[in-house]
């Protein structure tokens, strides 16, 4: 199968984007979820790359929908040229980021694989995300300067089942999985520190991120900071 596909692959295709895009996919660097969509949804790819990726997924799930959005007029044009060379019926092509994310948002029923090329990872997408329906598999790579690692993996592990990100910044990864309740829990002891405790819990409640819990731990105080 990975040899038809690349038979498919446009001419006008850089050889060196083939081979960089053959090396990633093929040796799982985004895990071992990305390939299989459940029959009847609809997955989206953010970047078509090489397009060797989106053909091979798509042919090797025949009864889902993929949506590629590619906003570069070089590489659409390339990728179009290899659909066109295949006979397959489950490709769909959007021709910018926008479209594709109001595509996703409004997207009926729950998404298959959803995934998301470098530059695209932003904080409009992660509120897309947010705002969109349940997935089964979110993965891409991001950069630090777009977006901090933190909200990413917030927004991930209530978006999908699985996800994993790759940072191009530094190297690292955001991987997990679905998981429910607050991203963190601070205890905060406390003993006769009455006048201290409205200045700190405005300090830890002030704070970007959303999902913490903050338990307070009244250890035998007599100053009226249980009260």
């Amino acid at each position: 199968m990975i040899r038809e596909v690349l038979e498919k692959l446009s001419p006008l295709t850089s050889e060196d984007s083939i081979q960089q895009d053959r090396d990633r996919w093929l040796g799982h660097e985004h895990g071992p979820y990305i390939w299989t969509a459940e029959p009847g949804t609809s997955s989206f790819l953010f970047g078509a790359g090489s397009g060797l990726y989106p053909l091979l997924f798509a042919r090797m799930n025949p009864g889902a929908s993929l949506f590629v959005v590619e906003p570069d007029s070089t590489r659409l044009i390339c990728f179009r040229d290899s659909l066109a060379r295949t006979n397959l019926q489950n490709v769909h092509i959007l021709d910018s980021s926008a479209r594709g994310l109001e595509a996703m948002c409004h997207h009926a029923g729950r998404l298959g694989v959803v995934g998301v090329g470098l530059g695209h990872a932003n904080r409009e997408f992660l509120e897309a995300i947010q705002a969109s329906r349940p997935m089964r598999v979110l993965f891409g790579e991001y950069q630090e300067s777009h977006v901090d690692s933190l909200t990413l993996y917030e927004t991930s592990r209530q978006a999908a089942d699985h996800f994993h990100w790759l940072d191009r910044t530094n190297g690292g990864r955001a991987v997990g999985q679905r998981t429910p309740g607050p991203l963190l829990s601070l205890v905060v002891p406390v003993f006769d520190v009455a006048r201290f405790l409205d200045r700190c819990l405005r300090s830890l409640a002030g704070q970007p991120l959303t999902s913490l819990e903050i338990l307070l731990v009244d250890d035998g105080s007599r100053d009226g900071s249980g009260e």
